[in-house]
């Protein structure tokens, strides 16, 4: 099984306010960038890591390929669909599994990814997800205020 792993990390971060793009904050001394790309390309199962980059970045990704792996870069897109669709138009054809990751989620495990693997291999298709324990509310907006409508039952 051919497995390749889209990190869409195309976007700028404007709200985040930090002046640089998020994907290249550091978490430790690695930016968030360089920690998702090496957790697919470190990762025994994934063969392929696609990397979809704003054009001003994608010239001269500040990414390193790991031992053993390398990485392809595309340019990304105006929204995170678009970048995701360059990256799987740059993907080898012998592909049987596509794992997308956004690499603003820097902290995925390898057993993480070893379960969607398994998981989209045997239904054909998965997400991984975790339950929601915050109230979320669904609002309108009346004039110049917002009102409350619904409260999205968690499960």
């Amino acid at each position: 099984m051919y497995v390749t792993a889209i990190i869409a990390a195309g976007g700028a971060g404007h709200r985040l306010g930090a002046g640089v793009p998020k994907q290249l904050l550091d978490v430790g001394g690695i930016s968030i960038l360089q920690r998702s790309v090496s957790a697919f390309g470190d990762h025994p199962d994934v063969d392929a890591v696609v990397v979809a980059l704003p054009s001003d970045l994608a010239a001269a990704p500040p990414i390193a390929p790991g031992d053993g792996w390398s990485f392809r870069v595309v340019v990304g897109g105006a929204r995170r669909q678009d970048s995701v669709a360059n990256a799987f138009r740059a993907m080898d054809p012998r592909t049987d599994v596509v794992l997308v990751h956004d690499a603003a989620r820097p902290l995925v495990t390898d057993e993480l990814i070893s379960r969607a693997i398994r998981a989209a291999s045997e239904h054909g298709a998965a997400i991984a997800a975790q339950p929601v324990s915050d109230t979320v509310k669904r609002v309108r907006r009346d004039e110049a205020t917002l009102k409350v409508v619904e409260t999205i039952p968690r499960e």
